[in-house]
């Protein structure tokens, strides 16, 4: 189940019963999230790299879910998998820092100008899980549990 998109945890949701498998928030977070989640569902799935971005309560399970994709296999009855992906730290470089072509001036107003320096600087990226790939939102439709309708909603990546 966690292969079908390369996640490292999941939740299945069946009315009111959530069975967990790897690494998850608990049953209470995981209760939350769905009511959230339902909200943003559009064609039976949605997928995020960045949860706490959207939801800031993810803030509190940050070593397990930085990354979602839910799939809503019925809209009658309460049918879920939640798929999570944790966080990946990334460093990005750059040809000197962006910030300082920004100055502001005596009377309090920003103006650009051109960077004096373009020594490599780097950026640390947070909040941010892999980005779900287009095959892995197919895989979860496909995996016939999606069977209602066909589509895809991504936020955040």
């Amino acid at each position: 189940m966690l292969d079908l998109v390369s996640a490292s945890g999941a939740a299945v949701c069946l009315n009111n019963e959530i069975t967990l498998v790897g690494a998850t928030p608990n049953i209470h977070e995981v209760r939350a999230l769905i009511e959230w989640a339902d909200t943003q569902v559009n064609d039976n799935l949605f997928s995020t790299d960045s949860l706490p971005k959207l939801y800031p309560e993810a803030l509190v399970f940050k070593d397990t879910a930085r990354g979602l994709l839910l799939l809503r296999i019925s809209k009658i009855r309460r049918y879920y998998i939640l798929w999570f992906r944790p966080e990946v730290i990334q460093t990005v470089n750059w040809a000197g820092n962006p910030n300082e072509s920004i100055q502001a001036q005596a009377d309090g107003s920003l103006s650009l100008s051109p960077r004096k320096s373009f020594e490599q600087w780097q950026e640390t990226v947070r909040l941010t899980s892999l980005p779900w790939e287009a095959c892995e939102l197919e895989s979860a439709i496909a995996s016939g549990l999606g069977t209602e309708s066909r589509g895809t909603r991504g936020q955040g990546e």
